[in-house]
């Protein structure tokens, strides 16, 4: 009877996922925003992407925002401005990003604006 009651809870969490996940991705959201909107985290307030999900008391892991300092991502990431695009966030959303990542982002900018440039 007992294990009956926990299969049909963790049955009725995977579905409630699964739905949030399909609506999330009609509504023209990226599988990452969506599964971060499912899951409760204990420290963030509100959703991924919030102007106040990142803290320097609740810091973020990569791919998390919005931020307004390194101080509030985990140790190792950079928090880059207007980052959101690259992880399916809005265009105004400051990201956590691992720092490799972000030197790579970062050449692949600097290359676009000296092509614009030269044009």
């Amino acid at each position: 009877m007992v294990k009956s009651v926990k299969i049909k809870e963790e049955y009725l969490a995977v579905v409630a996922v699964v739905i949030l996940l399909v609506f999330g991705l009609i509504a023209g959201f990226s599988s990452d925003r969506v599964t971060s909107m499912a899951v409760k985290n204990t420290c963030h307030n509100g959703l991924n992407g919030a102007w106040n999900f990142c803290t320097s008391t609740c810091p973020c892991e990569a791919n998390r925002g919005d931020c307004d300092g390194n101080d509030q991502c985990k140790i190792g990431l950079k928090c880059v401005d207007n980052f959101g695009p690259e992880v399916g966030l809005n265009s105004w959303v400051d990201v956590c990003v691992d720092y490799p990542i972000y030197l790579k982002w970062k050449e692949i900018q600097d290359k676009n604006r000296e092509i614009i440039i030269m044009g």
